[in-house]
């Protein structure tokens, strides 16, 4: 739960004892080159792995918004960073789409430093940093970048549907991870099934995606004494809207 009497007072704290005390002085801001980003139009375009620490919040109506494109699904890492730079700034990171439909925000995931961490498929998305209050400004670092995960697929499910993905036979200890990633307020569910026989049909579920809003995770350590073959299984809970997904998966021996 939030504490703005408690982000006050640090805030204040850090304004007494000097390093990120000279708030109030023009010269404590870096110059931002991308000025001025405030809205969707003017937004700045970037290109991945992006990394600026030049950028600031100069007011309380201040915001930044950064534009890129994916052409492929995968996993993206998004970071602001104040602490390493002694800035008081204390913020908050959104990500939209291309049709302003938020899909991630995050605050406070390492001290005041927000980070998103997620599965996008390809397509153009916006990343929003904003002030926590009208007084929280300051100096911060932006890095946006591409990481490993294995093999990612998009594709789209209809309301009630399920789609099965095969993922290859694995011997006993293989670390299997499986990400999925669905539309903004989807209920979307992550099954990881093992094929029991030669019939492909007859499997048995040995893992479930734990929800994380509209993403599901599954991580899997192969048991069986000899190689099996797995399959996810991703379905849209009738009654609940489908629409795109992307799914990602990688082992580890």
């Amino acid at each position: 739960m939030r504490q703005p009497w408690l982000r006050l007072i640090v805030l204040s704290l850090m304004l007494l004892l000097g390093g990120s005390g000279h708030l109030a002085d023009a010269a404590f801001f870096q110059q931002d080159p991308f000025e001025p980003n405030n809205t969707g139009t003017t937004a700045t375009e970037i290109t991945l792995p992006f990394s600026s620490d030049s950028l600031n919040i100069a007011s309380g109506n201040d915001v930044d918004i950064f534009s890129f494109v994916i052409e492929s699904p995968g996993l993206i890492v998004i970071d602001v960073d104040a602490n390493s730079i002694d800035s008081p700034l204390d913020s908050i990171l959104d990500l939209f789409n291309d049709e302003g439909d938020l899909i991630d925000s995050n605050d406070d995931f390492d001290g005041f430093d927000p980070r998103i961490e997620t599965l996008l498929g390809s397509g153009q998305y916006f990343v929003r940093v904003r002030g926590f209050s009208s007084s929280s400004v300051g100096n911060y670092k932006l890095s946006i970048r591409g990481q490993d995960s294995g093999n990612c697929i998009e594709n789209e499910l209809a309301s009630g549907a399920s789609e099965l993905w095969r993922l290859g036979q694995f011997k006993i200890g293989t670390q299997i991870q499986v990400l999925l990633f669905g539309p903004a307020g989807s209920d979307f569910d992550l099954l990881l099934h093992e094929v029991t026989s030669q019939n492909p049909l007859l499997t048995v579920i040995v893992d479930r995606g734990v929800s994380l809003g509209s993403r599901e995770v599954v991580n899997y350590q192969v048991q069986s004494s000899s190689p099996k073959e797995y399959i996810a299984v991703v379905r849209a809970l009738s009654g609940e809207a489908g629409g795109k997904y992307t799914l990602c998966w990688s082992t580890e021996p």
